[in-house]
């Protein structure tokens, strides 16, 4: 519609900070109707590059010495730029290729500047009783905490050893290995890593039933086992090997789901798969951080019928980004707004559920899922735990 085009537009005219925030928005179904999300899926994820003697300036600021005497090649042209920062391709003197990531200059000062207009523009449209129930400042807020992470690079380093921490003992599944004496709030050095992305894939002879099996096991495991998952997971930040090596990059954004959380998630696709509308129902009212339905037998009904309706489709038949979609409005609808860690699940389920589709479209995403349900919820309180054992018609739950 006119409105979202004439939003994005805007967005992408007001500079780094708005265009970051309006990717993030981007990937909130819970709160923009499915044709802003299309609109606002149109930003690119590139701004024009900022100039070389920037970044010779930080790297010299922040680590002392000049470019020339840290890395023995250095490229003045950037290999990526984005809209928090931009990546070089350079070499350290032991011949280890590396990627160069620096942030863009006055990003802070600009960032907190920007957020003090989106807040009082927030402000006023929470005025519009038909737009306060999208939270709007509590949204500007959140957006532009994701955007403050972002910035500091030092965040993004953490990030990186909880990932590979947590996937020490998976040989297939990979993470960037970090220079730590390079690494700072506005600098990155990392490993460089060569790879395809999903699209590329043909040009490696690989086994993609295996490729898909592995994308799969990696964002269950962080969703359902680590409670840490990838948020700005999209197909241009996997990348595959030629020996079924599969990598994860940019890792400034993620999400945080504690076991309340991903009990909840579990129960809600346990219940899509028994075809128990009331479970779905429930589960999102509670984990709803804004609660205000005021005819909840209807919002149960629409739910459960929307469940129904998908009930028993083949994974060749069922689109899960329809389906969540098809959820949201119902959300909507009623004055819910999911928490923002579910979402941010939700996104990361349909990237896996494209993955494996394109790989090995016979692969069955919710039988995949099961065991890491069924391994979170046998530990879950009895709230969770009768979803388990409960008769409602469904699938066969068995984890082996």
């Amino acid at each position: 519609m006119l409105a979202a085009r004439v939003f994005r537009i805007t967005l992408e005219r007001l500079g780094a900070t708005f265009i970051k925030v309006g990717q993030i928005l981007s990937t909130r179904p819970d709160i923009l109707p499915d044709y802003a999300i299309d609109e606002l899926r149109l930003l690119q994820d590139h701004v024009p590059p900022f100039p070389y003697r920037h970044v010779r300036r930080v790297i010299l600021e922040d680590f002392g010495r000049e470019i020339g005497d840290i890395f023995t090649e250095f490229s003045h042209e950037p290999i990526a730029s984005a809209s928090v920062a931009q990546v070089h391709r350079a070499r350290l003197p032991d011949g280890k290729d590396v990627a160069v990531k620096v942030r863009r200059p006055n990003m802070v000062r600009q960032a907190a500047f920007d957020e003090a207009l989106m807040v009082l523009g927030a402000r006023i449209i929470s005025k519009i009783p038909t737009l306060d129930v999208l939270a709007p400042v509590e949204t500007v807020r959140e957006f532009c905490l994701a955007v403050g992470e972002q910035m500091n690079f030092e965040t993004e380093a953490d990030n990186n050893r909880r990932f590979r921490a947590n996937f020490a003992d998976d040989p297939d599944i990979h993470f960037p290995e970090l220079v730590p004496e390079l690494c700072s709030q506005r600098v990155l050095v990392m490993q460089f890593v060569e790879g395809v992305k999903n699209h590329e894939i043909d040009r490696l002879n690989l086994d993609k039933k295996r490729l898909a099996e592995i994308g799969v096991r990696a964002v269950l495991k962080m969703v359902f086992s680590h409670g840490f998952v990838h948020a700005d997971l999209h197909p241009g930040n996997i990348l595959f090997q030629d020996n079924h090596q599969v990598y994860f990059i940019d890792l400034g954004m993620v999400g945080h789901a504690n076991d309340y959380r991903r009990n909840g998630l579990a129960a809600v696709i346990l219940g899509l798969a028994r075809n128990d509308g009331r479970t779905v129902a429930r589960f999102l009212f509670e984990g709803s951080p804004r609660k205000e339905v005021t005819d909840y037998p209807t919002y149960e009904k629409q739910v459960s019928e929307l469940v129904n309706e998908t009930h028993g489709k083949s994974l060749q038949e069922l689109e899960m980004s329809v389906l969540i979609g098809a959820i949201f409005e119902i959300l909507r609808k009623h004055r819910l707004r999911a928490d923002a860690s579910f979402t941010t699940i939700n996104i990361a389920m349909i990237v896996v559920e494209g993955l494996g589709k394109s790989l090995d479209p016979d692969m069955d995403i919710l039988q995949a899922a099961q065991p890491h349900l069924i391994g979170v919820l046998a530990n879950a309180p009895e709230e969770f735990r009768t979803i388990v054992t409960d008769e409602t018609p469904g699938p066969e739950l068995n984890p082996s």
